[in-house]
Order: C-alpha cells, then sequence, then structure tokens
C-alpha cells in the first residue's frame, strides 16, 4: 500500500494498518524505515500511545537498517571534516570552513553514485575525494554512505516494513531501499500526490514513481478543506478565484524582530483556552537569530517553552570555565582567561586563596606567560593555585588522546569543586577517550587539536536540562515536520529567511554542477525546493495555522514576504490588494502583558476618580479629530500632588506620554533582563555606590580601592551572568574585568585631577526646592569645592552613555536638566555654582565642564519655565522624535502618530527645544 497525504491522515492509516496486522497476527515483525530521528521518535511515541507496547517492533532510520545489517559503525560528521581537514592541509589548501564544503560535495557524489573518475582530471575535488577514500580504506574506516552501499547488499528479513517519511530519494536510497522491498510493504510519503509541487519537482515526483514500480495500491488523502486546497495549488499556475473560506489562515505583518515576537506571544494567548500549550507549534528557520526576543517576551507573557539551542554544554556556566582552565596554555596564561578560571564556583581551593590571588594577577601588569605569571604567586597562600597551573602548564604539546583524557580527569578530580556538572565532564571525557576512530586518526595530537575535539563534544544538548510537560514548542522547520499541532506559527517569513536564499558552492562552480547534474547530481536548487517542501508538510500537519512577516528590519530597512507568503496570498486573493491588507496583522489587542495587565486593572481601582479613569482609557480611545485628553492633553490636573525629581523631569523632556504613563499614572512595569547584557541600571547603581563609598570616605589606598571595586562587581554583578543568554556570558565576564580596571584606572586619575584645587564636599546629597509651584527632590551626585575661590562644580556621574560633544548644546536642547536643579539646589543654601558638569567614568577624558554666567544661567531658567509650565497644563503627548522609543517599557501601549498636526500647535515651542532650535 501507498499512501500520500498530510501526517494527520498518514499517522491514522499507519494506525490502523498496525492494528490491523496486530490482530491477525500479534508475533508478526513490524519494521519501520522512518527518514530523521526525531520523526523516529515522533513515530514511535505515536504509535506507543495507541497500541501499548509494540512487540516484535523496531524503529530505524535509513542509516539505522544499514547499520544492522553490516555490524559497522560509521564515523560521524565532525570525524568526516577533522578527515578531509587533515587531507587539506597535507594539500596546503587549509581554510577554515571548507572542509565541511568538500564534505557535502563528497556526501552527495556518494549518495549519486558519481565515481570520482567522473570528476575532471587535476581537479581539486577529484583529489580531495581520492585522497579521502584512500585514508578511510587505510584506517579500516566507513561513512555513512558506505555503509548504506554495503547494507544494500544483505538481506533482512522481516514480516512487514513501512517506509515513512520520505520525500525524496538519493541513488543509495533506492538501492537500500529496492532490496528491503522484498518484504511485503507500505509506503507513507508526506506529500500529496496530486499537488502542484510534486509534478514541479522531479526529485518528488521520482518517489512516487519509484514506489509505484512495485505495483503498490495507491490511498491518496481527499483534498476536502480549504487549507489542503490552498497548498494543493502552491507554485501552479491557478490564479482565479478559488473561491476560499480561510478564516484559519492568518497573516500577521510586524514592524521588526521584537514586534513580531511580541505579536506572536499575544496571538498564542488567544488561543491558549482551546488547546494545550504541547499543541502549539512555533516554527523558525533561524532560530539563534531570535533566542533573546522568545525568551524576553515568552517569559515577560509567562508562556511555557523549550529551546535546545539554548542548552548545550558549553553554554552553561561550569563547562566553559572548565573548558577556559583547560585552555590556559593555548591561550599563553593571559591574564584575563586567567582571571576568568579564579573562581570558588569552579575550583575546590579556599575561598580566601583565590580571592587573594585573584587580586593579585589583577593589579600586576602581567599580561601573558606562565613563568611572569608565578612570579606574581611566588607567597605560600598561593600554593595550590600555582600548583594547578603547573599541571596545566606543563601538558604535553603532542600526546595521545588517552595521555590527555588521563591528565584531564586527574586535575578534573583534584582542584574542580564537586557537583553534578562535574559529574557530566567527567562523563564526557570517557565518552571522547571510547571514541575509536579518533584514535586510529590520530596516534599522536596537539593539544590545541583536542582541545578541538573536546570542545566539539561540548557542543552537545544537554538532555537532563531538556524540559518536558506542557510546554510550547518552538523548533526549526525540520525538528518540526511530523509533528500535529493545533496550532502552528510560521515566525520570520520574509524573503531568504525561509526559504534561505541559496548560497554560492565554492567547491562545484557552474560548469562542473551542469556536467554532474547530466549523471545524477541534484541540482543547485534541491536545497531550497526542500525547504518549500517541508514548509508544506508542516502546513498540511495543523488546522489553524499563523504566518508572521516583517515589513522592515530592526533598523528600518524595508524587508519583503518570503516567497510562500507571496503564493500563499496569490492563490487566496488573487491582486486584490485591498483583501490582502484587511487580512493582515489580526492580532487581538486585548491580550496583555504583566505592565498591560497593570495598566488595565488600574481602571477598577481608578473608579472613584473620574479624570484618572480618562487618562487610562486614552491608550485606547485617542482618535478624535481635536485634541483631547486621550492625546495627552490633561484638563485640570492636580500638578500639585506629583512627586517629582530632577530625573523626573528629564524623564518629560525625553518624552511627556512617558512620564504621564510612569509618574503620573504610576504604573510599573516588570523588570526584564535584557539577557545580551547585565543591564545598564543596575550596573550604574553598583557604580555609583563604589564611587559614594570610596570619595565620603575620602580613600586614597591605592590597594583598598582596587579591593572595594572587585568586592562590589564580584557581589553585585557576578551573579547576574548565570542570567543571560549563554553565548554572551564570557563577552560580559571579560567586560566586567574590564570594568573593575576602568574604575581603578578612573577614580587614581580624577584624585590626581582635584589634587590641591578642589575638595569633594557633597557626595549623594538629598535636596528640595520649589520651581514653579512643583516640588523637587533629589541628589547631587558630586560637588567638588574650588580651594582657590570656595565655588563649587557640580558633576552627574555617567557610566553607560558616550561622551558628549557639546555639553553646552545639550543643555539647551534639555538634556541633563539635572544639573539646573542641582545648581538651585546648591544655591538655595547660599552657595555659588562656578561650574555644571558631566563625569563619564568609563572615558580616557571623563570630565566636561560648563562655566555659569548671566546670559546661559537665564536660558536654563526659560527651559525650566517651558517644561514645568507645560506640566502644569497637563501637556502628556507622545513625542516620535525620540531615539528611545524602540527601548521604552511603554512601546507595547504607546500610541505614535504618524502625524502631529493637531499636537504641534500647542506644542511647537517644546519641538523647537528638542531640534535645538528654540534659543539657536
Amino acid at each position: 500500500m501507498l499512501y500520500s497525504g498530510s501526517y494527520p491522515f498518514l499517522f491514522e492509516n499507519l494506525s490502523k494498518t498496525v492494528e490491523q496486522i496486530r490482530r491477525a497476527n500479534p508475533t508478526a515483525k513490524l519494521t519501520f524505515i522512518i527518514s530523521s530521528n526525531n520523526m523516529r521518535r515522533v513515530i514511535k511515541e505515536y504509535l506507543s500511545e495507541k497500541h501499548g507496547i509494540l512487540y516484535n517492533s523496531y524503529f530505524y532510520t535509513k542509516l539505522d537498517i544499514a547499520k544492522e545489517l553490516t555490524g559497522f559503525e560509521p564515523i560521524e560528521s565532525i570525524e568526516k571534516e577533522i578527515i578531509i581537514d587533515r587531507i587539506l592541509k597535507d594539500m596546503e589548501l587549509s581554510i577554515e570552513g571548507l572542509s565541511k564544503y568538500f564534505s557535502e560535495a563528497i556526501q552527495n557524489l556518494k549518495e549519486y553514485q558519481i565515481d570520482s573518475k567522473k570528476l575532471p582530471k587535476g581537479s581539486i575535488l577529484r583529489e580531495v575525494f581520492n585522497r579521502y577514500q584512500e585514508l578511510l580504506n587505510q584506517l579500516d574506516l566507513k561513512d555513512r554512505e558506505d555503509i548504506l552501499f554495503e547494507g544494500s547488499k544483505i538481506d533482512y528479513k522481516t514480516d512487514f516494513i513501512f517506509f515513512i517519511g520520505f520525500h525524496t530519494l538519493t541513488s543509495l536510497d533506492r538501492i537500500l531501499f529496492e532490496n528491503l522491498i522484498k518484504n511485503r510493504v507500505f509506503v507513507f510519503i508526506p506529500i500529496h500526490r496530486s499537488y502542484g509541487i510534486t509534478e514541479k519537482i522531479g526529485s518528488i515526483k521520482g518517489t512516487y514513481q519509484f514506489f509505484k514500480k512495485f505495483r503498490l495500491k495507491e490511498i491518496a488523502e481527499k483534498i476536502d478543506t480549504d487549507l489542503k486546497k490552498i497548498a494543493s495549488y502552491l507554485f501552479t499556475n491557478k490564479i482565479e478565484d478559488l473561491n476560499l473560506n480561510l478564516n484559519n489562515l492568518h497573516y500577521i505583518k510586524s514592524k521588526g524582530k521584537k514586534d513580531e515576537i511580541v505579536k506572536l506571544a499575544k496571538t498564542i494567548l488567544t488561543v491558549k483556552n482551546k488547546t494545550d500549550w504541547r499543541k502549539i507549534g512555533v516554527v523558525i528557520n533561524n532560530i539563534e537569530d531570535y533566542i533573546n526576543e522568545i525568551k524576553t517576551v515568552f517569559n515577560e507573557y509567562k508562556i511555557p517553552y523549550y529551546l535546545s539551542n539554548e542548552n548545550r554544554f558549553i553554554d552553561q556556566m561550569f563547562f566553559k570555565r572548565i573548558f577556559s582552565l583547560f585552555k590556559l596554555k593555548d591561550y599563553d596564561f593571559q591574564k584575563s582567561e586567567v582571571l576568568k578560571v579564579l573562581t570558588d564556583f569552579l575550583l575546590n581551593i579556599e575561598k580566601e586563596k583565590i580571592r587573594k590571588s585573584y587580586q593579585k594577577i589583577y593589579k600586576s601588569f602581567h599580561e601573558t606567560g606562565y613563568k611572569n605569571l608565578i612570579k606574581i604567586l611566588e607567597d605560600n597562600n598561593s600554593t595550590s593555585i600555582k600548583d594547578l597551573l603547573s599541571e596545566i602548564y606543563t601538558l604535553q604539546d603532542i600526546s595521545t588522546i588517552e595521555e590527555y583524557v588521563k591528565k584531564y580527569y586527574e586535575i578534573t578530580l583534584k582542584y574542580i569543586k564537586n557537583s553534578q556538572e562535574k559529574d557530566k565532564f567527567l562523563n564526557i571525557l570517557e565518552n571522547l577517550n571510547k571514541n575509536d576512530v579518533f584514535k586510529k586518526l590520530f596516534k599522536e595530537i596537539s593539544l590545541n587539536d583536542f582541545n578541538d575535539l573536546l570542545h566539539h563534544y561540548l557542543k552537545e544538548e544537554d538532555l537532563e536540562k531538556r524540559l518536558k510537560g506542557d510546554i510550547v514548542q518552538v523548533r526549526t522547520p525540520t525538528k518540526s515536520e511530523g509533528l500535529i499541532f493545533d496550532y502552528v506559527f510560521f515566525i520570520d517569513m520574509n524573503e531568504g529567511r525561509f526559504p534561505s536564499s541559496i548560497k554560492e558552492d565554492p567547491i562545484i562552480d557552474e560548469k562542473l554542477r551542469k556536467s554532474l547534474e547530466e549523471i545524477g547530481f541534484p541540482d543547485k536548487f534541491s536545497p531550497y525546493w526542500q525547504q518549500i517542501t517541508t514548509f508544506i508538510s508542516i502546513f498540511n500537519s495543523s488546522s489553524n495555522i499563523y504566518i508572521f512577516y516583517k515589513d522592515r528590519d530592526d533598523r528600518g530597512n524595508e524587508l519583503s514576504k518570503s516567497v510562500l507568503v507571496d503564493e500563499l496570498m496569490r492563490i487566496q486573493f488573487g491582486f486584490n490588494s485591498d483583501e490582502i491588507s484587511s487580512k493582515e496583522n489580526s492580532v487581538n489587542s486585548e491580550i496583555l502583558s504583566l505592565k498591560e495587565f497593570k495598566i488595565k486593572i488600574s481602571k477598577e481601582i481608578a473608579n472613584s476618580d473620574q479624570t484618572l479613569k480618562k487618562l487610562i482609557d486614552a491608550n485606547i480611545k485617542r482618535r478624535s479629530e481635536t485634541l483631547t485628553e486621550f492625546d495627552g492633553l490633561v484638563s485640570d490636573f492636580d500638578y500639585k500632588s506629583l512627586r517629582l525629581s530632577p530625573t523626573k523631569l528629564q524623564t518629560y523632556s525625553d518624552c511627556p506620554q512617558k512620564f504621564f504613563l510612569k509618574e503620573v499614572l504610576g504604573i510599573e512595569t516588570e523588570d526584564t533582563l535584557e539577557y545580551e547584557r547585565i543591564p545598564p541600571d543596575i550596573e550604574g547603581t553598583v557604580i555609583h555606590s563604589i564611587l559614594e563609598e570610596i570619595y565620603r570616605k575620602k580613600i586614597r589606598d591605592h590597594e583598598l580601592i582596587s579591593e572595594i571595586i572587585l568586592e562590589r562587581i564580584t557581589k553585585n554583578l557576578y551573579p547576574l551572568l548565570n542570567l543571560l543568554k549563554p553565548s554572551v556570558r564570557i563577552f560580559e565576564e571579560l567586560r566586567l574585568s574590564f570594568l573593575q580596571k576602568i574604575l581603578v584606572d578612573f577614580i587614581i586619575n580624577d584624585l590626581e585631577r582635584i589634587d590641591g584645587k578642589y575638595y569633594v564636599e557633597l557626595i549623594e546629597k538629598e535636596e528640595s526646592i520649589f520651581i514653579q509651584e512643583l516640588n523637587f527632590r533629589g541628589k547631587i551626585d558630586r560637588a567638588d569645592r574650588s580651594l582657590e575661590n570656595n565655588q563649587y562644580t557640580i558633576f552627574d556621574y555617567k557610566s553607560g552613555k558616550k561622551r558628549t560633544s557639546d555639553l553646552r548644546k545639550s543643555l539647551l536642547k534639555g538634556d541633563y536638566l539635572q544639573l539646573i536643579i542641582y545648581k538651585k539646589f546648591l544655591e538655595k543654601q547660599g552657595k555659588k555654582v562656578e561650574k555644571v558638569g558631566l563625569l563619564f567614568v568609563k572615558e580616557p577624558r571623563p570630565d566636561e565642564t560648563i562655566p555659569i554666567y548671566e546670559e546661559i544661567e537665564n536660558l536654563f531658567n526659560e527651559i525650566l519655565k517651558l517644561l514645568t509650565e507645560y506640566i502644569k497644563k497637563g501637556y502628556f503627548f507622545p513625542y516620535k522624535e525620540g531615539n528611545n522609543c524602540l527601548y521604552c517599557e511603554f512601546y507595547d501601549i504607546c500610541i505614535i502618530y504618524e502625524t502631529f498636526e493637531k499636537i504641534d500647535k500647542v506644542f511647537k515651542n517644546f519641538q523647537m527645544l528638542k531640534e535645538g532650535k528654540l534659543f539657536s
């Protein structure tokens, strides 16, 4: 029997067939040949759920059945690339990444039974191919293609055999399957025989023709739903109106990745009450590009999910650190690398010894070299750390895999703190030592190459970290095929993203490819069409489809839709652009994140206050043609109740609407870690506390300054590394080590700058003052009194922003307003302020000040008067020209107009201020 159609149809018939066979012959041997490991797991779980324990049933991929028949274990992909890389080095052609292209080319040649003799004489590909095969024979090794070919010569006995999930077949597949089809056979092909794509792609058509020659009765799924109909017409010339009713096919257009994933989360929540989390599938071709957005947004919207891409061993802090330890010799004991591993999180050494050794190395001028490093650690307290570094240093440059494993094992047992991760690492070493292929390839191996092999093992997924249960599945298309979801969400459906663009092959040029295609080699478009076939298979496996694409990227560049989206829309709508537009962006705006939920429930809290109730409703209703409270104009505003600070006034200057949401309504948003770096506000708070302590206590000793900085950063910032995206942790850790030095240098240089000239008198001093009937209260970061004239210079620390090019110009655009108010704080106490300025703690030339004279004093007062009057009038309009809209915590709920004509009439001076034109 030959079944063709969607996976739900195939699985249903597969289950019925197994049931009929078991009823007739309970002990019959059933053999399942399945297209991929992922699909094999899915089918085994499906049949076990339907029929319980499957007695005398065997589930294989085509490689698994070949291994069963031959008794051989093929080399893995990494081993194949190592062999080819070795050949390329001998040919003086070693270029990073080149071995992968040769590996793929050789695989295709062998899969389609193309001998190296058919390649042009003298070609590099022919030479590499021949050397590769010779080396395999010499080492008595076989690759997967060799195993498949050998397996095709051996008879296999079974009562029934099932072929499931194969779209296309290589020449080797046909040879192997022809041998296996001597048994009673059932075939399940996940693309319908009459689909347009089947006729268009010769390889799919060829699959049907291959199986049909065995005179199998064909049963095709009825194309009885509109989703199946639209899939059947993809890439055909069908353009007339098909009268399709596709209420379960949705197109959602977004503006950048963050907007796309926010809309995804909201849409998922609209369907959650109709299904389980596990029956929701999110399909992303370039999944690595979306890890940050998925983690941030899904956590915010409380959507449970799993991403295997972030659960490799090497992504975990322990494995990253221990691998860095064994790489120290490769890095010539660089200072930054040594400091990275000196932590009681990793080492089974007394904490105080680790701390003192860290400080000694950190304060030293050591850059590289083992001997220089040991001189720094000469005191007795560092003995155990010196011993550890010595054992790393004495690792042989050239040795055997067995010896390296033995030494790594001994060092780990002796110096690494006991933990579950330590046990896993020891198991990884044991597995590496059991790899016979590596032992055959490397009678001897360099330390650097051994570490590369170890890194390969550490890039595997830590299966114990895999979440199970009722969670949303976020997968690549390949890993989604065969899964049956109630709802499928295709993300990043833009041109060049899915299907991926066709890449140029650096190994096979057009002329060679053309000649190879004439003898059966797949054409260059085969991977492209294979992706489209996978899409259709997933598309047909669900009754509810959502297609997400972007009209621009995060930088504002315009993007085009994927060819798949264009095709679906062409068939569904023809050329009716109005109808297309009406179907886009169908996201339920009622679905709320935590911060939106707080806004919504605040209505209930505010029922007794009609003014506040109107302000909250403004986020939904501000659409009238005239300027109203729903645009941000709040009448009868009780401004005297506001609790203001200089920083809050700066928020108003940056965006009045943000000030309104945050300070007037008092909406609190949930802090969400960026996952790409330690949040700047947290880092800034730690830096401010360090500077306050050192200047308040008038500490001058350089060593004590270093200890305070190290202790504060270690205590307050290093623990946050574990919360970051795994791939960025190592860079953030390195940045923190640099931050320590930057702060030490800043303080020492600053103390030298003010020595004998200024006295740091006010540090984090809290003051208050009334300005235009508004009460401001805040803390001055720092005020230095001149020893020459007793006048003050006010400073505000800047730990994140880059140096401003013109402080005067920035102040006159409404930036750094806190300096103006701090000045008034001191003048209220009768103190004379001669300058205001900024201290950029991470810049080589940190201080920037401007003198205060009558003209600029008057301009400052005009700015304060303008902004405070606007607040009193209740002007809380969004400022669309701000640079930080995408990073604002209220971005998801703020409506930013395309035209501001009605606002400009009353807000003109504000616009001119922000553009730097008001006082130019």
